[in-house]
């Protein structure tokens, strides 16, 4: 939640009343928010939080 500008108080909040969601952007190479599974679509950053690889999905 470290990139997400709202405190993490409030996006709880909205979490228990159905309003967000709390999970993966990608699995299994689809994108959860739009559907993309085009690998030419995503990139790979190493992250620093975590440690190890992380996609990220774009739009072209």
């Amino acid at each position: 939640m470290d990139e997400v500008p709202f405190d993490g108080a409030l996006v709880h909040e909205h979490y228990r009343h159905g309003y967000v969601s709390y999970g993966p952007g990608v699995q299994a190479g689809i994108c959860q928010r739009c559907g993309n599974g085009s690998r030419g679509s995503f990139g790979e950053f190493e992250c620093a939080a975590a440690g190890s690889h992380a996609a990220i999905a774009g739009t072209v």
